[in-house]
């Protein structure tokens, strides 16, 4: 679905730039006249419509129905809480703050719950490392969330450990998130 995730995908990494851009301004002002919230503060708010927008939610309501935000699809929620805390960051108004802690706890209650601590990105496709950084993205977001899911990560932690890692020790490229089996060794991840 490269052509329907992509724009979604490279507006979370433009938030991620951009709040590293402005955490570099605010230890040194003279990079920039302006701190990028300020200057870039348009562009912050679209791509984080962009994000947001059902109209741009139609590929994962395809695969998931109705119930897109609340079962598994795991790459599209932690896009969904990447670009939240950035914006949150970025902009502090707290208008996103109520979906972000909807998606965090829904998130992390469905992944504690899972047999393993694995969910599928799409229907039959379990990526672990999407797993990984699900979990990372939902620790970030308690910063802005005034939360603590720290109980959940040291759980978390199962899913990357002992069989369900590959022969080398790393996080296997495919798997299947209700057992962990995996004959897919890492790709680069």
């Amino acid at each position: 679905v490269p052509g329907t995730e992509w724009p979604m995908f490279s507006s979370v990494y433009y938030l991620w730039a951009t709040e590293a851009l402005q955490k570099a301004w605010e230890k040194d002002h003279s990079l920039a006249r302006e701190a990028p919230a300020v200057y870039a503060r348009d562009a912050i708010e679209a791509v984080t419509d962009l994000v947001i927008d059902p109209v741009h939610h139609t590929w994962v309501k395809t695969h998931w129905g109705e119930d897109y935000l609340h079962r598994h699809n795991l790459f599209f929620r932690t896009l969904l809480v990447a670009a939240l805390t950035c914006h949150q960051q970025l902009i502090g108004d707290g208008r996103h703050l109520a979906m972000l802690r909807d998606q965090v706890d829904s998130l992390s209650a469905e992944l504690d719950a899972s047999p393993v601590g694995l969910l599928e990105d799409y229907p039959n496709e379990c990526y672990p490392i999407d797993v990984f950084a699900a979990i990372a993205c939902i620790r970030r977001a308690d910063a802005v969330l005034g939360a603590d899911h720290k109980a959940f990560t040291d759980r978390a932690i199962r899913a990357f450990q002992g069989r369900l890692l590959d022969e080398r020790g790393l996080v296997p490229f495919f798997a299947d998130w209700k057992t962990g089996f995996h004959d897919a060794t890492s790709r680069g991840t």
